[in-house]
């Protein structure tokens, strides 16, 4: 493959992506402008407590599939990545039962879990499994069939939802309850929007036969190493957030969540529609050989680190500032945090979407290797500064970051040009 042919794979990755972008964008323009009513509506310390019902959601939402949702994309027949979405979707409803089941009998977990939520949104975990469960196999299926504007206008939906149910739900209650039920509202109606884009939704039409064991045992390494992995990778990505939820009060736990969510934007913005794109790409091997395809991530990268660097340099600057002058005084702390945390999701933005070379099957021994790495050197990094003052603990885990996700972007370079043209 020539330069050139580097170049117009590149063109059209963008196309596709630029697709769900847009979509995206609408989204997060729709929750960034009333972002400024909603941290007027709500305190600091509501805004802990949805950061920390979202933390837990993600860290056992991230295995409810078994990871078999990355699998729908890579089968070359259809009825195969079908398969794989209505395995994936009954994986989430049965694990959805499961989590509410061990609730219910087992008393210490419930115990140790209240000590981060309110009993009444300790009852709503389940429901925002299953929806992120069922979003995320929904969603690599309508990838798979090129259904981007579908996918796009979902999250606009979704942010529609999220703010207007968060807004008017305000007004008889500025609670973290409020927060995380317009958060579950607009998760389902994700769900909702995207199974438009299943043409046969026949749950049972076919799980019976011998296809699915196949598939199954072909893609067993996402169950058996990458699900663990994710978990450990997920749940070491919120330690800081529920450290600094047993530590300190909600008011800064709501200060340090709200400055993480509004620098992530920017990588909410590119890093899940890059990823998945990369996926899909990356996964036809009738596209690279590893020279090439070392070449294209490069270029991905590069562009990348381009297009956030503004933000770190503005927001390194005058985090402070920009967060009083847009959300209000109150917010003032958050923006101390933002300046120092910015270099964290800086680092995040420009690797995390590159990670879904090492969810291709040849990969996920590497990818999993470094999720536990990270989550170990992150727990002891915890462990050794959890005493220090807060924002010399923030600096410490932004060092953290840096260095992990530099040998992640290493791991993933390396991996991409050993691809080879035929898998």
């Amino acid at each position: 493959m020539t330069p050139k042919d580097v170049s117009l794979q590149l063109r059209e990755f963008w196309w596709q992506a630029s697709k769900l972008i847009s979509g995206v964008l609408s989204g997060q323009v729709i929750t960034i402008l009333f972002l400024p009513i909603l941290s007027r509506i709500y305190a600091p310390d509501a805004f802990g407590g949805l950061m920390t019902f979202v933390a837990i959601v993600a860290s056992l939402g991230v295995v409810s599939n078994l990871r078999y949702q990355l699998a729908i994309v890579q089968p070359e027949d259809d009825r195969d990545g079908f398969l794989l979405t209505q395995f994936s979707i009954i994986c989430a409803a049965v694990f959805c039962i499961l989590i509410s089941l061990t609730l219910l009998i087992w008393a210490t977990l419930q115990e140790f879990i209240l000590r981060f939520l309110s009993f009444e949104t300790l009852w709503l975990l389940p429901l925002g499994v299953l929806g992120v469960g069922c979003h995320q196999a929904l969603t690599y299926w309508n990838i798979r069939k090129e259904n981007y504007k579908l996918v796009a206008w979902s999250k606009v939906a979704q942010a529609a939802v999220l703010v207007g149910a968060q807004i008017f739900l305000g007004f008889f209650e500025g609670s973290s309850r409020s927060l995380v039920i317009g958060y579950l509202l607009s998760q389902f109606t994700l769900v909702l929007a995207l199974c438009r884009g299943v043409e046969n939704f026949n749950i049972m039409s076919r799980l019976g036969n011998g296809r699915l064991r196949s598939l199954l045992f072909e893609y067993r390494r996402y169950a058996t190493l990458s699900a663990p992995a994710a978990l450990a990778d997920t749940v070491g990505s919120h330690l800081p957030l529920l450290t600094i939820s047993r530590l300190f009060d909600k008011t800064i736990t709501g200060a340090f969540g709200f400055a993480f969510q509004v620098l992530s934007f920017p990588s909410s913005l590119a890093s899940t529609a890059v990823s998945q794109i990369l996926l899909k790409f990356s996964a036809s091997p009738e596209r690279w050989n590893g020279a090439d395809l070392f070449r294209f991530v490069f270029l991905i990268a590069l562009f990348l680190t381009l297009f956030y660097s503004p933000v770190v340099l503005l927001v390194g600057a005058y985090g402070e500032e920009l967060f009083k002058v847009i959300f209000g005084d109150q917010w003032g702390a958050a923006g101390r945090y933002a300046e120092i945390l910015v270099w964290a999701t800086f680092i995040r933005f420009i690797v995390s979407p590159l990670s879904a070379i090492l969810t291709l099957k040849e990969n996920i021994k590497i990818g999993a290797g470094w999720q536990v790495l990270y989550c170990l050197t992150l727990s002891v990094t915890i462990f050794i500064f959890y005493s220090s003052a807060l924002e010399e603990f923030l600096v410490i885990f932004v060092i953290h970051e840096l260095v992990l996700f530099g040998l992640y972007l290493m791991l993933i370079l390396v991996a991409s040009s050993s691809i080879k043209t035929s898998r």
